[in-house]
């Protein structure tokens, strides 16, 4: 989702074999997904288009095929040329379909000795998605609310406010961040506050953990406010 808010043009596909061209293993396969990245590249440069793509298999017909989100091109653009082993399903970018793509790791069927090949997924890591909406936030640096809670959490926000979703950096992303700011994150402290609780309610630690987690997000949440849906 950080990624999408660095961009005007943004795709979710769907590619299916047919049965032509379905593989000998009816297996997942990066090659042709790479493949197919790689031509839609070089027919659309110089325009730079990123991508974060998954290989799976259908949940009734068990048939390999490939979901991808596309930064960078409208659907309307003729994907099918590019995809020359079945068809091409184009459709409108949503918070739905990002979940849905990022989320195939919970619908795993190729199980133990099952002798296709497992499920994965791909994308653009050169920047890493995600980064240019982090670095647009350099431009807050001296704004009197983050500067008020940087100097309260002595660390950068977890996250961003996007309309009304709260959309996590992950650890990559946190550390880019605390890099332009030029701030290391006071881990020390907080790694002792752990120990010191876990020794004062080692019964009901892992719920006070995540009481405690959730309270901080809330409180994230209402200090960055300033990074809405109409700042980026």
């Amino acid at each position: 989702m950080l990624e999408s808010l660095t961009h005007s043009d943004i795709t979710f596909l769907t590619l299916t074999y047919d049965d032509e061209h379905l593989p000998d293993d009816c297996s997942v396969s990066r090659r042709p997904l790479q493949l197919f990245i790689k031509s839609l590249r070089e027919a659309v440069s110089p325009v730079k288009i990123r991508f974060y793509g998954v290989g799976e298999y259908g949940e009734q017909s068990q048939r390999p095929h490939y979901h991808a989100i596309i930064y960078g091109l409208p659907p309307e653009y003729d994907f099918q040329r590019h995809w020359r082993h079945g068809f091409v399903m184009a459709g409108t970018f949503s918070r739905e379909s990002a979940q849905y793509v990022a989320g195939y790791v919970v619908k795993k069927f190729v199980k133990k000795g099952d002798l296709r090949r497992r499920e994965f997924s791909t994308m653009s890591l050169k920047p890493a998605l995600g980064l240019e909406a982090v670095r647009q936030m350099e431009k807050y640096k001296n704004h009197p609310i983050f500067k008020r809670a940087l100097k309260d959490t002595n660390d950068v926000p977890g996250g961003l406010r996007h309309g009304s979703h709260w959309l996590p950096f992950g650890r990559y992303l946190t550390d880019k961040l605390r890099e332009i700011f030029n701030v290391t994150g006071d881990l020390d402290p907080y790694i002792r506050s752990l120990s010191l609780k876990y020794l004062k309610n080692k019964d009901n630690y892992l719920q006070s953990l995540l009481d405690e987690d959730a309270q901080r997000v809330k409180q994230i949440e209402n200090r960055f406010k300033i990074f809405s849906n109409s700042t980026l």
